[in-house]
């Protein structure tokens, strides 16, 4: 099971939600380009806003990356995604 966590105003996220279903509420700071980077946090992975929030999501960054890779994210290192 995937956890979300400190993620506040981007929407309803239930414990039970799968990876695409999460991503999928994050699509809207996706497009608007609040999501600077993603990062590699022992098992989770840490989202870097635009705001300086840097939010908590329990899952693997090689699945973030298959998700959000389409949408102009780079790996540049074994632990970074960004834009």
């Amino acid at each position: 099971m995937l956890q979300v966590w400190a993620v506040t105003g981007i929407g309803e996220i239930a414990a039970g939600d799968d990876l695409a279903a999460i991503i999928g509420s994050l699509v809207g700071l996706l497009e608007d380009g609040d999501i600077l980077a993603v990062t590699s946090a022992g098992n989770y992975v840490e989202f870097v806003l635009a705001d300086g929030r840097r939010p908590l999501m329990r899952a693997t960054l090689a699945a973030v990356e298959v998700q959000i890779g389409p949408l102009g994210f780079d790996r540049i290192h074994r632990s970074w995604l960004v834009r």
